[in-house]
């Protein structure tokens, strides 16, 4: 600090001492007060001790949060969860800023904090890489959500207790899982099996086994049970890829092809086909019960039987359970 600042001047008699670094060597009762009524609260020039971290309430804030919870890990061997939940929001409202390039620079930390591995083994280095990293990312959440950063922490610690018990698990969010599964799927379009249920052609148990390793192995995730309950959400697996993927346009024309003759078929009835391959496009499925409701009944209050015959309408439903069949095989349905 300067020793000339009108405020600090009158002090210096109890500062001067301080600037020896061997002073600092054994702090007393008498030197502790001194820090704590002379000199904490003169004005200080000093930089910050990390030039990155910037001097904002959000990221002060942020800080209060991560430092609570290395303060609870080193008390009691673990993190609260209340606050854990807290630093996973923040970064799930992260993830979905990445246009803002402070945030895309830290792009792995924010996703892996989500998950719950990240978690397991939690130690202080981790924890303040975290607050060091996002701090300074608070700016980037939505007005609602930095609320939550301005809430109390209440003490809950009540006396220090044995450190090396085992660490608790937290609770598991699977959010994460689901998207690394969806980006894999995304960024590998190419890989055989996606490429068969994309362009409507059969698939073994052989082709859906392989995909399914390589989708967990993505996803990080490995429970497979686990994962085929809460991230493919008990359908099967081809099914998902489908709803994920759509199905190929030339497929899907390719399906229909007879039921676009323009010499066989009117203007009407060739545009409800056309509701039902762009349908199947977007969605790589088409459950029966939802020919019958919008966007089909926007064409027709009586969908398909107000277009074709009943011969016509068996055969034109045949071939929409024919390319949902084609994303399942019987092993799976009965796993």
């Amino acid at each position: 600090m300067n020793l000339d600042n009108f405020i600090v001047r009158p002090q210096r008699q109890y500062i001067e001492p301080f600037l020896q670094r061997d002073y600092w060597n054994n702090i007393d009762d008498s030197k502790y007060s001194t820090l704590e009524t002379a000199v904490s609260s003169m004005p200080s020039t000093a930089e910050a001790i990390n030039a990155e971290e910037e001097n904002n309430e959000l990221g002060n804030r942020f800080d209060n949060l991560l430092l609570t919870m290395q303060l609870a890990l080193l008390e009691k061997g673990q993190v609260p969860e209340k606050a854990r939940g807290r630093v996973v929001e923040f970064a799930q409202q992260l993830e979905a800023k990445t246009s803002i390039p402070a945030v895309y620079a830290h792009l792995a930390l924010i996703q892996d904090v989500q998950t719950i591995e990240f978690w397991q083994h939690i130690d202080l280095p981790t924890l303040e890489n975290v607050r060091r990293k996002l701090r300074n990312l608070m700016f980037a959440l939505d007005k609602a959500e930095r609320a939550v950063v301005y809430a109390d922490f209440e003490d809950e610690i009540v006396g220090v207790t044995d450190v090396t018990k085992p660490v608790a698990t937290p609770s598991l969010d699977l959010a994460q899982y689901r998207k690394k599964t969806e980006l894999y799927i995304k960024e590998h379009q190419d890989q055989i099996t996606i490429q068969k249920l994309k362009r409507n052609k059969p698939i073994t148990q052989s082709d859906l086994d392989t995909l399914e390793e390589l989708l967990l192995n993505a996803s990080g995730l490995a429970d497979k049970q686990l994962y085929r309950e809460k991230v493919l959400e008990s359908k099967p697996l081809g099914t998902f890829i489908r709803e994920l993927v759509g199905l190929d346009m030339s497929a899907a024309k390719e399906a229909f092809s007879d039921f676009l003759d323009e010499g066989v078929y009117n203007g009407q009835q060739i545009e409800f086909v056309n509701h039902i391959i762009n349908y199947l496009m977007s969605n790589g499925t088409l459950d029966m019960s939802q020919i019958f409701c919008p966007p089909f009944t926007d064409l027709h209050n009586e969908s398909v039987y107000g277009f074709f015959d009943e011969t016509k309408v068996v055969e034109l439903l045949g071939r929409i359970k024919k390319i949902n069949a084609n994303g399942v095989v019987f092993e799976e349905l009965a796993a």
